[in-house]
């Protein structure tokens, strides 16, 4: 059974995986891995074997899975633009499980269960889930919702004239699809202001 540990070390957390020690990327308030330490963990003997199973696959990842990133080698290249950085592939926890599904090595299954542990964990702790971008997501659509409904306002006696069952329609639809999207909105500044 593989056992998940987590030590603090440099002030950042570390995540084993069998004998791979991960160091992952804290972007965008969720937990990445680099490319290299998933393939270590996954048994490769090369180091990018990781990006070629992303490149033949890169149709199946979104941009929430996967991103590249300069990082600094050392500690010592902190503050020094393009002194010791490296571009490097990095994969969110959902992302390394796709890898893993590709990945056709002994160990890829217990990955998976591994990774998934993990990203349950991250879940259930509500941590790493930054509402804010959906929130702003919520903010506009609701908005434009209402510019809609404005102009509707406007049209809607001159249509219902000509085409009653069309604006009893969009009457029903607004109705419909207002409440949902305030409701939705609502929730998320609730839950965004904890």
């Amino acid at each position: 059974m593989t056992s998940i540990a987590i030590s603090k070390t440099n002030n950042t957390k570390q995540l084993t995986f069998r004998s791979t020690v991960f160091n992952p990327v804290s972007h965008a308030n969720k937990v990445w891995f680099t490319a290299v330490e998933l393939a270590k963990a996954l048994g490769y003997k090369k180091s990018d074997a990781v990006n070629q199973i992303y490149e033949r696959n890169s149709d199946e990842f979104t941009p929430a899975m996967t991103e590249t990133l300069k990082l600094s080698v050392s500690e010592k290249s902190k503050g020094y633009e393009d002194n010791l950085q490296k571009t490097v592939r990095i994969f969110s926890l959902r992302g390394a499980h796709l890898v893993a599904m590709f990945s056709k090595t002994s160990v890829a299954k217990e990955f998976r269960k591994w990774v998934l542990d993990i990203l349950d964990r991250e879940i259930e702790k509500g941590g790493n889930i930054d509402l804010s971008s959906e929130l702003r997501n919520a903010n506009a659509l609701y908005k434009n919702l209402m510019h809609l409904k404005d102009a509707w306002d406007t049209l809607n006696p001159h249509l219902s004239v000509l085409t009653p069952d069309i604006a009893h329609a969009f009457n029903g639809a607004f109705s419909n699809v207002s409440g949902p999207v305030l409701a939705l909105k609502n929730g998320l500044e609730r839950k965004a202001s904890y």
